[in-house]
């Protein structure tokens, strides 16, 4: 469930309080008031927070042409949901007794509006969903579709939908068919509105975090029978999912952790903290950032407003290693009170001081997608958009500034040469600049920088680290001398007398600068590892390593000598490795044992990370507060992945498959994975692997997989469908594949799998869906094709046509 997305939402406000005396009807000023109050709680932000402009104000209108092109234009606008509410005197007219709303100086009842006529505006759009509300005298006729007795709810649901042919229509009316509306004299609002307005401003205790247009109902019948016991009962009418269209949050409900909160907070205690500190991970302490003071002073007196004030993107760049993500994490700390605490004082400079909110959202790109990135930024932004479009909307209408940084942009989406980093800057950091609340700081290798110069260049800031106006050979001397002086921690001691540290620290800083990373490894294996230099042998110096790539692998051999590929092989899977990091425990030890052909175990790892190695190695926490893991730095990764086997994806997916348990399959004879029991791993991202070892079809044409599938996986995998089996499932899966990635439970999945089976003609697709333990408790025997595409058919079908 979400709230609708406020970029493709539309909502039309109809009303009429007066003027209507020709008709013999009487004023209603609790309507005035009711628009101006839903008005009201549709754009503050408490509802849908609709930009003022999706909100269309009709009050008093002339003539019913005005109402008719209102609601058809904000219909073919709307791309996600539709929200129509009329408020006045309502008529039944003629021998059928159709209901009519009046219009102020019609000279006579049937030149008024007939809802008939507003419905067929919404059958040609088609919205994808509709919420009717009616607040009028006889509004519940719209219901019956005919005179007569009242009819049961059920019965009333039915004929609603017979009546329409708009799925996910849902309306709500304030009377019974044979019954006036109620609008009390005195009060602010009209009783059936005001009991809404009620609902929506108080939300319902106890209830879910978001409130679909059923628990709207109850609640709103329930206020009435209690403070307007006089009132006609409200009702309500659906098709498909209308009763579950989320009409607004629930105030009474406290915010959840949402998944992008809890990245946020996972991102500045796994990344920033520990990269603004000058440290690997946050597990260790001590404070090992130092220099770069010019580029700190710029991009703080930016962030602060102080200077530049056209420029809505900065990005910093260079080569991997020299500390982008460092610098942006300085400045996400500096605007965190909580998280500056733990800088010294006299580390802190009076010119990169930022005040506290400063960053409104810090995201650390790596391994996200753009639809996961731009969840986070809305969340950040309070807004439920949830695609960049959306977000931009939601930004237009905002006056407080928007600071977001976005580090690591080209490490983004998966690991397999992913168009995401490409994607993220296209389409939604480039729109974003030109919004004038957003400033933007991100950090990108150089090989991204074509696709964002694309700014236009006074919105548009770059800052190259290798350049040495930024990163100065005597900052890395002095981190160098620090990190050999305390190579643990503050307290820490060296065996090294101060005049020989110096002098290896000079050789490091001229041998690598600007390269920070690279630094850090040879000082640290340096300290760790006193064989690893002699410096008395001659041109000791020459033999220091001098790039990134070299430090590394000079840094394991030194470390471990002859068991140094052993090494290699055991965190090569953490190179691979998709999403935020790999479990330890029966994931870790069988993908490593797949990739170098030899057994790796459960205390290899261990000994693995309590060894020197274990520092440049990240441990964090998946949702149910399991241990995984990654490597400190993608640079890390790209070292190792250049001796990788050349199929390792494919016996990655394998190894991966085979830690999923056996069962009989439902044939009785053969035996088959129980994907339920499956590690999370697994479930989030075999299908990535499986997909980069073009190995795919075996696992989309499963559907007990295919059900048990991460949805976000599943969707970007699909297309990788090659036989027959595989194919036939992927455009089954596609055909309902918003309400299928909706559903929680596997066995719910599998229902609507077997539904739009039947709807392809794919029986024997059905009958494998529901003899799948547990088996379905039924079977559909027909369904019908109103969500089925004629080209998914005839592409089912093997013709045109």
């Amino acid at each position: 469930m979400r709230t609708p997305d406020p970029s493709g939402t539309r909502a039309v406000l109809i009303g009429v309080h007066t003027g209507c005396q020709s008709l013999g009807l009487g004023d209603l000023p609790g309507v005035e008031r009711n628009m101006a109050e839903l008005r009201q709680l549709l754009t503050n932000g408490q509802t849908w927070r609709l930009p003022p402009d999706n909100c269309l104000y009709l009050s008093q209108p002339k003539d019913e042409w005005t109402v008719l092109q209102a609601v058809e234009t904000a219909a073919s606008q709307a791309t996600d949901t539709l929200l129509v509410y009329i408020a006045g005197h309502g008529l039944l007219v003629g021998r059928e007794e159709k209901l009519y709303f009046a219009l102020p100086e019609a000279p006579a009842d049937d030149l008024c509006l007939a809802y008939e006529k507003i419905s067929r505006r919404l059958r040609r759009r088609r919205p994808p969903r509709t919420v009717v509300i009616l607040d009028c005298c006889y509004s519940g006729q719209v219901l019956h579709g005919e005179m007569g007795a009242p009819k049961s709810s059920a019965m009333i649901g039915r004929l609603v939908a017979s009546k329409s042919t708009i799925e996910g229509v849902c309306v709500l009316t304030a009377s019974a068919a044979t019954r006036p509306a109620l609008a009390p004299d005195g009060d602010s609002f009209t009783a059936f509105t005001g009991a809404l307005i009620h609902v929506l401003s108080n939300g319902i205790p106890g209830g879910a975090e978001f409130l679909d247009m059923t628990a709207v109902y109850g609640a709103t019948k329930e206020y009435l029978a209690c403070h307007h016991p006089e009132a006609p009962e409200p009702q309500l009418g659906t098709r498909g999912d209308g009763g579950r269209i989320v009409i607004a949050r629930n105030p009474a409900c406290p915010p959840a952790d949402t998944t992008s909160e809890r990245r946020q907070a996972e991102d500045l205690d796994s990344h920033f903290k520990p990269r603004a500190l000058g440290l690997e991970n946050g597990g260790q302490v001590g404070h090992y950032f130092g220099g770069r003071t010019e580029i700190l002073t710029e991009l703080a007196g930016w962030l602060r407003g102080d200077l530049f004030p056209e420029r809505r993107l900065t990005v910093v760049t260079g080569e991997a290693g020299v500390g982008k993500s460092a610098i942006l994490s300085r400045l996400v700390v500096l605007s965190n009170p909580d998280a500056c605490a733990r800088i010294p004082a006299e580390a802190l400079n009076a010119d990169h001081r930022l005040p506290a909110g400063t960053v409104t959202v810090a995201v650390h790109a790596r391994r996200k997608t753009l639809d996961e990135i731009v969840a986070i930024l809305a969340s950040a932004a309070n807004s439920s958009a949830t695609t960049p479009s959306g977000l931009m909307e939601s930004l237009q209408v905002r006056n407080a500034p928007f600071v977001a940084v976005l580090d690591a942009i080209d490490e983004a989406g998966t690991t397999t040469g992913s168009e995401a980093p490409r994607a993220i800057v296209r389409d939604l950091l480039l729109p974003l600049a030109n919004l004038s609340c957003v400033r933007l700081l991100a950090s990108a290798r150089n090989e991204l920088l074509r696709v964002l110069t694309q700014c236009a260049t006074e919105r548009f800031g770059l800052y190259d680290l290798c350049n040495v106006r930024w990163t100065r050979q005597g900052d890395i001397k002095e981190l160098v001398a620090r990190l050999l002086e305390s190579p643990i921690d503050p307290g820490s001691h060296t065996i090294r007398p101060r005049g020989v540290r110096e002098e290896i620290s000079d050789a490091i800083a001229r041998r690598v600068s600007p390269n920070v990373l690279a630094a850090r490894l040879i000082a640290h294996t340096i300290a760790g590892y006193p064989n690893a230099i002699d410096t008395h042998s001659s041109r000791w110096e020459d033999r220091l390593p001098s790039s990134l790539s070299e430090a590394f692998s000079w840094s394991l051999d030194a470390m471990y000598g002859s068991k140094a590929n052993r090494v290699r092989r055991m965190l090569l899977p953490l190179a691979l490795a998709e999403g935020d990091g790999l479990p330890w425990r029966n994931i870790w030890p069988a993908l490593a044992t797949s990739l170098s052909g030899r057994p790796i175990t459960n205390s290899d790892i261990r000994q693995l990370l309590e060894s020197g190695v274990g520092r440049y190695v990240v441990e964090l926490q998946d949702p149910k507060g399991a241990s995984i893991y990654r490597l400190f730095h993608q640079c890390l990764a790209d070292d190792l992945l250049r001796s990788a086997p050349q199929d390792s994806q494919l016996r990655l997916s394998t190894a991966l498959t085979e830690t999923v348990p056996l069962i009989d399959c439902p044939d009785g004879v053969s035996r088959c994975r129980d994907w339920s029991h499956a590690d999370p791993y697994v479930i989030h991202h075999l299908l990535d692997h499986a997909a980069a070892a073009a190995n795919a079809d075996s696992l989309l044409a499963d559907v007990d997989f295919i059900v048990h599938a991460e949805p976000s996986t599943l969707a970007r995998n699909l297309a990788y469908a090659r036989i027959s089996d595989a194919v036939e499932t992927t455009r089954v899966v596609r055909t309902s594949f918003p309400r299928f990635a909706e559903l929680p439970d596997p066995a719910m999945r599998r229902s609507v799998l077997a539904i739009d089976a039947v709807r392809h003609q794919s029986v024997e697709l059905a009958t494998r869906a529901g003899q799948i333990q547990p088996r379905l408790t039924w079977q559909p025997s027909w369904a019908t094709n109103g969500e089925t595409s004629d080209a998914l058919i005839h592409t089912l079908r093997g013709h045109g046509g």
